[in-house]
C-alpha cells in the first residue's frame, strides 16, 4: 500500500481526489494525510510514500514537506526558475493540475519507487535555456555526447574521454561543470541526457 497525503486547498477537490485514488485499479493508494496549505506544516508529520501538493506556487511550499517524504507538485503555470529551485530542494514530481487521474496514480507509483516524474510541460521548462553561455570546452563537451548520439553510441564517461583524447576524470569535471550552468544537479547519465536533448 502507498501512504499518501494531500495538500490541496480546496475541499472539494480533494475529496474528488481522494475518491478516485481510493478506487484506482492498482496499486492501492489510500490518503492518510489532508491538509489545506502548502505553506503550514505540522510539527509532526505522519509517515508517508507521497505526498501531492496542489499549488499556485512552487516556493510556497514548506521546504520540511520536502525532506518529509517524496513530493509531488501540481501546479496552474511552470516557473523555471522556481522549478529549479524545487527540483535543487528535494522535489521529486511536478505536473499540471489538469493532469488525468490515472496521469497521477502513475506519477505517485514513479515516485514513490524513487524516480523523477516531470510532465512534458515541465520538461520543455526545464530544457528551455534562455541566452545560455557556455564556456568553449563545456561547448565541446556538448558537441561530443551529440556526435556520439548521432552515431548511436552508448555515450559514457569513458566514451567521451577517449573521443575527446581527455581523461575520464577531466571528463567528470567538465560534466559536472555543465550541469552547474545548466542549472540541473543529477547523476552523470542524467546530465548526458540532459544535454543530448539540448542539442547544443
Amino acid at each position: 500500500m502507498i501512504k499518501v497525503g494531500l495538500i490541496i486547498r480546496h475541499p472539494l477537490t480533494a475529496n474528488a481526489l481522494e475518491r478516485a485514488l481510493a478506487t484506482s485499479r492498482s496499486p492501492d493508494i489510500q490518503v492518510i494525510y489532508r491538509q489545506s496549505s502548502p505553506e503550514g506544516c505540522p510539527a509532526h508529520i505522519p509517515a508517508l510514500d507521497v505526498v501531492c501538493i496542489h499549488t499556485e506556487r512552487l516556493n510556497a511550499i514548506h521546504p520540511r514537506w520536502l525532506s518529509a517524504a517524496p513530493t509531488i507538485a501540481l501546479i496552474p503555470t511552470v516557473c523555471r526558475r522556481e522549478l529549479l529551485a524545487y527540483l535543487r530542494a528535494g522535489g521529486r514530481g511536478c505536473l499540471v493540475d489538469d493532469i488525468l487521474l490515472a496521469d497521477l496514480v502513475d506519477a505517485i507509483v514513479t515516485v514513490q519507487q524513487g524516480n523523477y516524474c516531470l510532465c512534458p510541460q515541465v520538461r520543455r521548462a526545464l530544457l528551455t535555456q534562455p541566452q545560455l553561455k557556455l564556456t568553449p570546452r563545456q561547448q565541446e563537451i556538448a558537441r561530443a555526447i551529440s556526435e556520439l548520439r548521432a552515431r548511436s553510441a552508448r555515450v559514457t564517461v569513458q566514451a567521451l574521454a577517449d573521443h575527446l583524447a581527455i581523461s575520464p576524470k577531466t571528463v567528470y569535471a567538465h560534466l559536472y561543470q555543465l550541469a552547474a550552468a545548466l542549472g540541473i544537479a543529477a547523476s552523470v547519465e542524467t546530465i548526458i541526457d540532459h544535454v543530448a536533448q539540448l542539442n547544443l
